[in-house]
């Protein structure tokens, strides 16, 4: 640090004539007379750098008129210590830049009682300061521009970052909270499919059943319907037989007995078959209530299932977000570096430049120093000058009056 103001301190800049100092202030546009300069007072000096602080600094008049909050708490009567506070305020800023700009002699004499050297010092030390920063504004903004776009595109990318992370966050909490609902979906799914496992081989077995009991009911009523033949064609037989005379009734009687007979277990065995076919048919209708039951059971297996796509689709989506934070990432990184690179190059800049201005300053006190020495020898030529001509003028005083007094001695 002592280092550093020990470089600052050696800053080399010319003292400007009193002419050059008003122009450069009209310049600058802060009002300056010559008298500010041979007669400075305190109340004219002090708007003088008011106005040079808020041209380098950026920092205005008011700002010193309003203490902090901390250093008026700190006071029993901070009404009394204001004015005080203000200018102590004010000059702690003013000789922090005059410690910048090279004048390391400042001091609150040159502001409360100035003196015309030390004044005519310090406004061509600022005056000087202005016409570098004038000249070497384009890079500082230039580098400055850049400073602000990378800013405000890292400040975006960690706006971005934190929204995902944001998001990502939500998804993994959902994803808890989810999770034991999925796993018993997950676990009824499964329940489920060995049910429709098993209903369908029963399904596939009372399929056969069916098939076997229609087949026996189709036999049935074709059974059915040959006895029905058969009673018809007797009771037509028994009817021919009435018609006829009867020699032995008693065997008749048995035969229509044995018809009646056969006839009876027919219609018993069809019954029984009827019955079955009743069973069977109960059955089919069970069957097809447990295809509805089986059918809802899918339909939720699908729902399930479009439900675990979207779980996948989530996850996914989770995958590609952390992608994507770590992209950012990554860019937000090599805009932290892109940005300490400028920072360095900046430093760099302003590094060269000081020592382009230090050089420049040797090369004009150096011209400075020929200039004066030239008037200095001019000044001892002219003196010289002036004395020989004085004496030479004295000699043609005495020979002009040696020349009168010859010519009246030597009159008639």
């Amino acid at each position: 640090m002592d280092q550093g103001k020990q470089n600052k301190a050696s800053y080399i800049f010319p003292t400007l004539k009193p002419s050059e100092i008003i122009i450069c202030m009209r310049d600058l546009q802060i009002p300056f007379a010559e008298e500010d300069l041979s007669k400075p007072t305190a109340l004219r000096l002090a708007f003088v750098f008011e106005a040079f602080v808020d041209i380098f600094m950026g920092i205005p008049k008011e700002q010193f008129e309003q203490p902090s909050a901390e250093v008026i708490d700190l006071l029993e009567n901070p009404e009394i210590h204001m004015t005080a506070l203000t200018q102590m305020s004010f000059f702690t800023k003013l000789n922090k830049l005059m410690l910048e700009i090279g004048v390391d002699d400042f001091s609150l004499r040159d502001i409360l009682k100035p003196e015309p050297i030390h004044v005519r010092k310090i406004l061509s030390a600022l005056i000087n300061f202005a016409k570098f920063r004038e000249e070497r504004m384009c890079v500082y903004e230039q580098y400055a521009h850049k400073l602000e776009e990378y800013a405000e595109k890292k400040h975006l990318l960690e706006e971005q970052q934190q929204e995902l992370v944001e998001k990502l966050t939500a998804i993994k909490l959902q994803r808890e909270e989810e999770e034991p609902a999925t796993k018993g979906l997950l676990d009824a799914n499964a329940e489920w499919t060995r049910g429709l496992k098993d209903l369908k081989k029963q399904q596939i077995a009372l399929s056969s059943d069916i098939d076997a009991l229609k087949k026996v009911r189709n036999d049935l009523n074709d059974k059915l319907t040959n006895t029905q033949f058969l009673v018809m064609n007797c009771k037509q037989d028994c009817d021919k037989i009435r018609s006829l005379i009867v020699h032995s009734p008693e065997k008749l009687v048995q035969l229509l007995e044995e018809l009646n007979a056969s006839l009876l277990n027919a219609k018993n065995s069809i019954a029984a078959g009827e019955k079955k076919i009743r069973e069977y048919q109960s059955k089919i209708d069970m069957m097809a209530f447990v295809e509805q039951d089986v059918s809802s059971s899918i339909k939720l297996l699908e729902e399930c299932e479009t439900e675990m796509n979207k779980y996948d689709a989530a996850l996914h989506k989770v995958d590609n977000t952390k992608e994507e934070i770590e992209k950012k990432n990554a860019k937000t990184r090599d805009l932290n570096s892109k940005e300490q690179q400028l920072s360095r190059q900046l430093v760099a800049s302003q590094e060269k430049i000081a020592r382009l201005q230090k050089h420049q300053q040797m090369k004009r006190e150096t011209i400075e120093e020929k200039l004066t020495t030239l008037r200095e020898e001019y000044s001892v030529i002219s003196a010289e000058r002036t004395s020989a001509q004085a004496k030479i003028d004295e000699h043609k005083r005495i020979v002009d009056e040696m020349e009168q007094k010859v010519d009246y001695v030597t009159l008639p």
